[in-house]
């Protein structure tokens, strides 16, 4: 993954983590932030109250998908891999999803959303996961719509 795409990626953008479980049925959540932790690995910050069945599809099939879109532009990614381990917050997690708010709170108050309005957004990580990154895709709308990423180096797990 080139610097570029790992800095869209951790900037104020909104991040939807997809999962499914073995009998094919979705669950959705937001992840709090992420940090960029090698060529195709990522430290997703979530929630797990809030998560519903999305942490426990991690632990049984392990299969996820994460849109990653700016409201600045509509530039968006779609990131498929596999979670390698669900984690404990630590100090870093917390520090991550503190600027990801804040970034994202910035983003949004150029449209006159307040922090109010996305308070659901402030919910604290309770648990990281530690992702491989399989596929990337481009998803802004327009011709190059669903175009494999040439930024994410994927290698073999």
């Amino acid at each position: 993954m080139d610097a570029e795409l790992a800095s869209f990626l951790q900037s104020g953008v909104s991040i939807v983590m997809a999962t499914r479980d073995e009998r094919l049925v979705p669950a959705i959540t937001r992840v709090l932030g992420l940090r960029v932790d090698g060529p195709c690995h990522l430290l997703l910050n979530l929630n797990e109250r809030a998560a519903g069945g999305t942490v426990e599809n991690l632990e049984t099939t392990g299969e996820f998908a994460i849109s990653v879109a700016s409201s600045l532009g509509y530039r968006s990614v779609q990131l498929k891999g596999h979670c390698l381990s669900l984690e404990s917050v630590d100090d870093e997690a917390i520090a991550c999803a503190e600027r990801w708010r804040e970034l994202f709170a910035e983003v949004s108050a150029r449209f006159g959303i307040t922090p109010v309005q996305i308070r659901n957004l402030w919910l604290k990580p309770d648990r990281v996961a530690r992702v491989h990154i399989e596929s990337a895709f481009g998803q802004t709308p327009g011709p190059g719509a669903g175009a494999p990423l040439e930024e994410c180096t994927v290698v073999a797990k």
